[in-house]
Protein backbone atom coordinates (compact mmCIF):
# COMPACT_ATOMS: atom_id res chain seq x y z
CA UNK A 1 0.00 0.00 0.00
CA UNK A 2 1.08 3.78 -0.63
CA UNK A 3 3.27 5.13 2.17
CA UNK A 4 2.26 8.65 3.91
CA UNK A 5 4.24 10.43 5.98
CA UNK A 6 3.42 9.82 9.58
CA UNK A 7 3.43 12.08 12.34
CA UNK A 8 5.04 11.71 15.84
CA UNK A 9 3.34 9.21 18.32
CA UNK A 10 1.27 8.11 15.16
CA UNK A 11 0.95 4.74 13.67
CA UNK A 12 -1.02 3.50 10.98
CA UNK A 13 -3.91 1.37 12.12
CA UNK A 14 -5.70 -0.04 9.18
CA UNK A 15 -5.24 0.36 5.07
CA UNK A 16 -7.92 -0.87 2.95
CA UNK A 17 -9.56 -0.52 -1.00
CA UNK A 18 -12.54 -1.08 -2.74
CA UNK A 19 -14.05 -4.32 -3.29
CA UNK A 20 -12.36 -6.28 -6.39
CA UNK A 21 -16.04 -7.03 -6.73
CA UNK A 22 -16.66 -3.55 -8.25
CA UNK A 23 -14.18 -5.10 -11.34
CA UNK A 24 -16.66 -7.57 -11.95
CA UNK A 25 -18.55 -5.15 -14.39
CA UNK A 26 -15.52 -4.22 -15.93
CA UNK A 27 -14.37 -7.92 -16.76
CA UNK A 28 -17.44 -9.43 -17.98
CA UNK A 29 -17.60 -6.25 -20.40
CA UNK A 30 -14.35 -6.68 -21.48
CA UNK A 31 -14.89 -10.08 -22.06
CA UNK A 32 -17.91 -9.48 -24.08
CA UNK A 33 -16.73 -6.69 -26.09
CA UNK A 34 -13.88 -9.26 -27.66
CA UNK A 35 -15.34 -12.00 -27.72
CA UNK A 36 -18.44 -11.41 -29.55
CA UNK A 37 -16.38 -9.30 -32.65
CA UNK A 38 -13.96 -12.19 -32.70
CA UNK A 39 -16.37 -15.16 -32.79
CA UNK A 40 -18.53 -13.12 -35.50
CA UNK A 41 -15.23 -13.01 -37.31
CA UNK A 42 -14.23 -16.08 -37.51
CA UNK A 43 -18.05 -17.75 -37.76
CA UNK A 44 -18.32 -15.79 -40.98
CA UNK A 45 -14.87 -16.19 -42.05
CA UNK A 46 -14.27 -12.84 -42.86
CA UNK A 47 -10.29 -11.31 -44.20
CA UNK A 48 -8.67 -8.68 -45.11
CA UNK A 49 -8.59 -4.98 -42.96
CA UNK A 50 -11.05 -6.61 -40.72
CA UNK A 51 -8.83 -9.02 -39.05
CA UNK A 52 -6.77 -5.78 -38.36
CA UNK A 53 -9.36 -3.62 -37.28
CA UNK A 54 -10.29 -6.09 -34.95
CA UNK A 55 -6.91 -6.63 -33.33
CA UNK A 56 -6.73 -2.58 -32.45
CA UNK A 57 -10.14 -3.41 -30.89
CA UNK A 58 -9.15 -6.02 -28.69
CA UNK A 59 -5.67 -3.66 -27.97
CA UNK A 60 -8.49 -0.48 -27.23
CA UNK A 61 -10.80 -2.68 -24.74
CA UNK A 62 -7.95 -4.41 -23.00
CA UNK A 63 -6.36 -1.24 -22.62
CA UNK A 64 -9.98 0.12 -21.27
CA UNK A 65 -9.55 -2.39 -18.67
CA UNK A 66 -6.11 -2.00 -17.75
CA UNK A 67 -7.17 1.83 -17.16
CA UNK A 68 -9.94 0.73 -14.99
CA UNK A 69 -7.55 -1.56 -13.02
CA UNK A 70 -5.04 0.98 -12.35
CA UNK A 71 -7.79 3.65 -11.11
CA UNK A 72 -9.29 0.90 -9.06
CA UNK A 73 -5.06 -0.30 -7.63
CA UNK A 74 -4.71 3.35 -7.18
CA UNK A 75 -7.39 3.90 -4.47
CA UNK A 76 -6.51 3.47 -0.69
CA UNK A 77 -8.04 4.28 2.39
CA UNK A 78 -5.39 4.33 5.08
CA UNK A 79 -6.63 4.75 9.20
CA UNK A 80 -3.89 6.12 11.51
CA UNK A 81 -4.06 6.62 15.26
CA UNK A 82 -5.13 10.22 14.37
CA UNK A 83 -5.94 10.59 11.37
CA UNK A 84 -7.94 9.07 8.13
CA UNK A 85 -6.13 9.58 4.61
CA UNK A 86 -8.03 8.89 1.20
CA UNK A 87 -5.93 8.61 -1.41
CA UNK A 88 -7.24 8.04 -4.90
CA UNK A 89 -7.51 8.93 -8.59
CA UNK A 90 -9.77 10.89 -10.85
CA UNK A 91 -7.72 9.68 -14.11
CA UNK A 92 -4.26 8.23 -15.02
CA UNK A 93 -2.69 11.55 -14.11
CA UNK A 94 -4.77 13.03 -11.73
CA UNK A 95 -4.29 12.36 -8.09
CA UNK A 96 -6.68 12.99 -5.31
CA UNK A 97 -6.03 12.78 -1.41
CA UNK A 98 -8.13 13.85 1.23
CA UNK A 99 -7.52 14.02 5.07
CA UNK A 100 -9.01 14.70 8.36
CA UNK A 101 -8.68 13.92 11.97
CA UNK A 102 -10.21 11.20 13.46
CA UNK A 103 -11.66 13.55 16.09
CA UNK A 104 -12.84 15.99 13.04
CA UNK A 105 -15.69 13.56 12.40
CA UNK A 106 -19.57 14.10 13.02
CA UNK A 107 -20.92 11.25 11.27
CA UNK A 108 -20.29 7.89 9.70
CA UNK A 109 -23.58 6.77 7.79
CA UNK A 110 -23.26 3.52 5.48
CA UNK A 111 -25.11 2.64 2.57
CA UNK A 112 -25.58 0.01 -0.14
CA UNK A 113 -27.29 0.59 -3.35
CA UNK A 114 -28.47 -2.42 -5.82
CA UNK A 115 -28.28 -5.95 -5.77
CA UNK A 116 -24.89 -6.83 -6.98
CA UNK A 117 -23.58 -4.50 -3.92
CA UNK A 118 -25.70 -6.54 -1.30
CA UNK A 119 -24.62 -9.56 -2.95
CA UNK A 120 -20.91 -8.88 -2.77
CA UNK A 121 -21.07 -7.62 0.70
CA UNK A 122 -20.02 -4.18 -0.63
CA UNK A 123 -21.06 -0.48 0.17
CA UNK A 124 -20.56 3.36 0.79
CA UNK A 125 -19.39 4.73 3.63
CA UNK A 126 -19.59 8.73 4.12
CA UNK A 127 -17.40 10.87 6.41
CA UNK A 128 -18.97 13.84 7.30
CA UNK A 129 -16.38 16.18 9.07
CA UNK A 130 -16.93 19.46 10.47
CA UNK A 131 -15.40 22.39 8.26
CA UNK A 132 -15.85 20.49 4.84
CA UNK A 133 -19.08 21.25 3.05
CA UNK A 134 -19.44 17.60 1.02
CA UNK A 135 -18.33 14.23 3.18
CA UNK A 136 -15.61 12.17 2.35
CA UNK A 137 -17.10 9.34 0.75
CA UNK A 138 -15.41 6.04 0.66
CA UNK A 139 -16.55 4.13 -2.16
CA UNK A 140 -17.82 0.48 -2.45
CA UNK A 141 -15.64 -0.76 0.72
CA UNK A 142 -15.84 -4.30 1.77
CA UNK A 143 -17.42 -5.11 4.85
CA UNK A 144 -19.16 -1.51 5.36
CA UNK A 145 -20.80 -2.41 8.45
CA UNK A 146 -17.45 -3.20 9.95
CA UNK A 147 -15.25 -0.67 8.51
CA UNK A 148 -18.12 2.14 9.73
CA UNK A 149 -18.28 0.87 13.66
CA UNK A 150 -14.30 0.06 13.25
CA UNK A 151 -14.03 3.91 12.59
CA UNK A 152 -16.59 5.41 14.97
CA UNK A 153 -15.34 3.29 17.76
CA UNK A 154 -11.64 4.92 16.82
CA UNK A 155 -13.06 8.16 16.28
CA UNK A 156 -14.93 8.08 20.13
CA UNK A 157 -11.38 6.87 21.56
CA UNK A 158 -9.66 9.56 19.90
CA UNK A 159 -12.01 12.11 21.08
CA UNK A 160 -12.14 10.68 24.37
CA UNK A 161 -8.27 11.40 24.98
CA UNK A 162 -8.02 14.48 23.41
CA UNK A 163 -5.85 13.09 20.15
CA UNK A 164 -4.45 9.92 22.04
CA UNK A 165 -1.51 9.04 23.15
CA UNK A 166 1.58 7.39 21.60
CA UNK A 167 1.25 4.33 24.12
CA UNK A 168 -2.62 3.64 23.61
CA UNK A 169 -3.73 0.51 22.04
CA UNK A 170 -5.71 0.61 19.23
CA UNK A 171 -8.00 -2.67 18.42
CA UNK A 172 -8.31 -3.59 15.16
CA UNK A 173 -12.08 -5.15 14.10
CA UNK A 174 -12.26 -9.06 14.61
CA UNK A 175 -13.11 -9.89 11.24
CA UNK A 176 -11.11 -9.46 7.78
CA UNK A 177 -11.40 -5.92 5.50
Amino acid sequence: MQAIILNSGEEVVLQFRRSIAVLAGPLVLTFVLIVLPVWYVNHYALSGYVGTFLFWWCVLVVAWFVRRFFLWHRERYIVTTHRFVKTGHDSVFRQTVSETALDRMLNISLRTTGVWSVLAGFGDIDLQVVGRLEPIIIRSVQRPGVVKEFLWRLHEKTGKTAGGSAGEEYVKPNQPI
